[in-house]
């Protein structure tokens, strides 16, 4: 695990095409306080889906697309490398 300073980098297999920016990987950098700032409190899936990506978007600092339009198995190193830095600030 890489020390909590450092941003996780995570390789995309299927990279992702965004306003014109070909995305390849995405570096998730450590959480701070002000990123949970004004997410929505839901209790439905939409709701939680919605608070997660914008959550992650702010910690790789991507737009929220990206996250959106990542492949499924790409989206889920990219979820535990966020939890991984999101632990340490709740």
């Amino acid at each position: 695990m890489a020390p909590l300073s450092k941003r996780i980098r995570v390789a995309l297999e299927h990279s992702v095409t965004v306003g014109g920016h070909r995305y390849t990987e995405l570096r998730v950098r450590p959480a701070k306080p002000k990123d949970l700032a004004g997410l929505k409190v839901g209790d439905s899936v939409e709701a939680n889906l919605e608070r997660g990506v914008i959550l992650v978007a702010r910690m790789c600092g991507v737009p929220e697309a990206v996250i959106y339009a990542l492949d499924p198995a790409d989206a889920g190193r990219v979820g535990e490398a966020a939890d991984a830095r999101l632990s340490k600030v709740l």
